[in-house]
């Protein structure tokens, strides 16, 4: 199973796990009244909106990942843990993928900085397989496979994907799942570009199938969701991307063969499978809480120009976002 973490420092293995600080018993059919888009799913479960949701919990640290007296980390990006209960740290700092046995033990350590086999210049994803590790670098477009057991480098996978910078948007990939059938499953994200933006296009966040044995991309996308929204400042002479916590975001994640996806400003997630069939959905009805002009003053006062002056021109939603981040475990919940 795999996680990824936006900001931290340490890893640590909790007694209890919370999506968003809230827990929400299930029941499949609450009397409530479904929007319209949602009213013809099928297989789709309801959260009762009446259940009263835990906000508060004391989880209890059980064993601790991270730095030693030998070994630094820079930024935690990505983690894995194997069948055997090995833990695997990415630093997306140092390029390093660190080894933990079950109990904490650090026992190794696996690529560097650099541009010859087993080397990251960007790292950014990996994944753990029966036999092998895998570690997408980004830049470079390269999986770097290594032996589970003795964690020497096996080979080196070019996915071949050059981005198209002659539109407003280009599809760049972030994030890399190992699939059920060997081959991986590429997450990609929009980025922005200083060309005019074309009023028609609505930026998407996708993911595609590699198949490893054509190397090569399936053509049919196993999903597509709206992108991440940011606020963009193209003045003629630079271009300013921001992201503020306002910002609704998209949310994809792998587990067992389905795909599960999700729209922040929505408790509501789809699953597929690899294909990109639709399987089953879960909805809880929520009311986002009201967002003001003046709360987003106040978060954001101590910012410079021309960032203070970007959120000031914005047309700000009238709610938060319905949540900010989803995790599922090991037997898909979420």
């Amino acid at each position: 199973m795999k996680y990824s973490f936006k900001r931290s420092c340490r890893v640590c293995v909790l007694s209890i796990c919370l999506a968003a600080g809230l827990i929400w018993s299930c029941s499949e059919d609450p009397a409530v009244e479904l929007p319209e888009d949602l009213a013809e799913l099928e297989n789709l479960t309801l959260i009762d909106p009446d259940t009263t949701p835990i906000q508060n919990a004391e989880p209890e640290p059980l064993v601790t990942y991270g730095e030693t007296e030998e070994i630094i980390i820079g930024r935690i990006g990505d983690f894995s843990i194997g069948e055997d209960g090995r833990v695997y740290v990415a630093d997306f700092s140092e390029q390093v993928i660190h080894v933990y046995d079950e109990d904490g033990t650090h026992v190794n350590q696996v690529g560097g900085e650099g541009e010859g086999p087993g080397e990251f210049r960007q790292l950014r994803s990996i994944s753990i397989g029966e036999n092998s590790l895998h570690a997408f670098d980004t830049r470079r477009m390269i999986v770097s496979r290594f032996d589970i057991e003795t964690l020497q480098h096996l080979d080196d996978l070019d996915i071949g994907y050059e981005p198209d910078f002659s539109g407003s948007y280009f599809f760049h990939p972030y994030e890399l799942d190992l699939v059920s059938d060997g081959n991986y499953l590429v997450h990609f994200g929009m980025g922005f570009s200083m060309e005019e933006v074309d009023p028609d296009f609505e930026p998407k966040h996708i993911g595609l199938i590699f198949n490893v044995a054509e190397n090569s991309f399936k053509a049919d996308t196993a999903y597509s969701i709206r992108a991440n929204e940011s606020i963009v400042d193209r003045d003629g002479s630079g271009m300013r991307v921001m992201s503020v916590s306002y910002n609704r975001t998209s949310h994809a994640g792998y587990n067992a063969g389905k795909i599960m996806t999700g729209w922040s400003d929505t408790p509501l997630f789809k699953w597929v499978n690899e294909n990109g069939e639709y399987s089953h959905a879960l909805y809880m009805p929520y009311n986002n809480p009201e967002l003001s002009r003046s709360q987003i003053r106040e978060l954001y006062e101590n910012r410079e120009e021309p960032w203070r002056g970007m959120i000031r021109n914005d047309d700000h939603p009238e709610t938060w976002p319905a949540y900010t981040s989803v995790l599922q475990d090991d037997e898909g919940n979420i």
